[in-house]
């Protein structure tokens, strides 16, 4: 963006819309560290959601895998309905599918 004859070169500035200032720094803090600062961030489901659209958004494959990891060791039967539809709605991959099936059959 910053490279193209884009308004975002022009001003020096990229705009967005549709994710929190708070899960930007987020999303950064996980691109320029590896983790988040606040292991409680990882139990927050709706900061978990927004973390995976906007790694979904912004091709973080790291972020999603991270994600998915933390959903699946804090999954428990409150959190399982939620967990399934992030997994279908972005993707992951068979294992953590398989993972989350295997749950609710048992």
């Amino acid at each position: 963006m910053l490279r193209l004859d884009m308004n975002e070169k022009a001003t020096n500035t990229v705009t967005v819309d549709d994710i929190s200032d708070y899960v930007v720094a987020k999303m950064l803090e996980f691109v320029y560290t590896g983790e988040l600062e606040n292991e409680e961030d990882w139990k927050d489901l709706e900061l978990m959601s927004e973390l995976l659209y906007s790694a979904d958004k912004y091709g973080l494959d790291g972020l999603k895998l991270t994600c998915y990891r933390k959903l699946l060791d804090s999954k428990n039967e409150d959190t399982v309905p939620t967990i399934v539809i992030l997994i279908h709605i972005y993707g992951a991959p068979p294992a953590v599918k398989e993972e989350v099936y295997n749950y609710c059959l048992a």
